[in-house]
């Protein structure tokens, strides 16, 4: 009973620890967003001065001056939101990493939220080294299986299957659940900042995984299960065993097995 409890308490630490570190992943991405969102107007804002400045006479200094004050305000703010942005970001450390282990850790992490809704995954994994950050890939499968329960939230009977497989360049990452999928317009749009079918939701989870992904070389695809057919990329790169679900959503990540930084 005391390990019983002494893991416990080990696993709520890591559990905090982790969910600290993705809310400033989550702060970093909201920074880039808001970077960008107000540089533009910022950047209009500059030109409108600097176009008035040249359509100024010689005796309207005193305007001339007021205007200067204005791009160098507009200059400030372009610095503070670079400075904000530079602030939020964080280096990635890369280290060759076992693909299976990583996932494994993960699902432990998750182990009370699966057993919320009384879920036990299958699971067709086997050990294939990548070079990645961990600590960011981990936060990408975490919240591609958050979103996978959130989906299967009320469902009689909930299923989710995870696969690791392999093509001469890449290995393959399969999240597959038989919750309840996405309208087609929603997703083509899942990978668009400040989308969410969430009532508390930021829109920002899966900009984040793609972003992480692609940082790494690799690539992230989503798929209504109910419209996938056997030309797919989930049938040609898995075995006959992996579970085919008529609802739901599958997400398929790839990532270079010969990357090297």
């Amino acid at each position: 009973m005391t390990q019983h409890k002494n893991t416990q308490k080990a696993l709520f630490e890591q559990q905090k620890q982790f969910y600290r570190a993705q809310r400033i992943l989550l702060t970093g991405e909201m920074a880039s967003g808001i970077a960008h969102e107000v540089n533009q107007p910022l950047a209009g804002i500059r030109y409108l001065a600097q176009g008035s400045i040249y359509r100024l006479g010689d005796n309207q200094s005193e305007l001339r001056q007021a205007l200067t004050k204005m791009l160098q305000q507009v200059d400030r703010a372009q610095k503070t939101v670079k400075r904000f942005r530079q602030f939020c970001q964080q280096p990635s450390v890369y280290q060759a990493c076992d693909l299976k282990e990583l996932i494994e850790d993960t699902l432990n992490l998750m182990q009370p939220d699966f057993n919320r809704i009384d879920l036990k995954p299958q699971l067709f994994l086997w050990p294939l080294t990548v070079n990645v950050d961990a600590s960011l890939m981990q936060q990408v499968f975490v919240n591609l299986l958050r979103n996978a329960l959130d989906a299967m939230e009320t469902s009689p009977d909930p299923r989710l299957a995870i696969a690791i497989s392999n093509d001469s360049a890449n290995a393959i990452i399969t999240f597959s659940d038989a919750g309840t999928g996405l309208s087609e317009t929603a997703l083509k749009r899942l990978f668009f900042p400040f989308e969410t079918s969430k009532a508390n939701g930021l829109g920002l989870g899966m900009v984040v995984c793609k972003r992480i992904v692609e940082e790494h070389g690799g690539t992230i695809q989503a798929f209504n299960n109910q419209t996938l057919t056997a030309a797919d990329v989930i049938e040609r790169d898995l075995n006959s065993h992996f579970p085919r679900f008529n609802t739901g959503l599958s997400i398929v990540l790839t990532l270079p097995l010969t990357e090297t930084r």
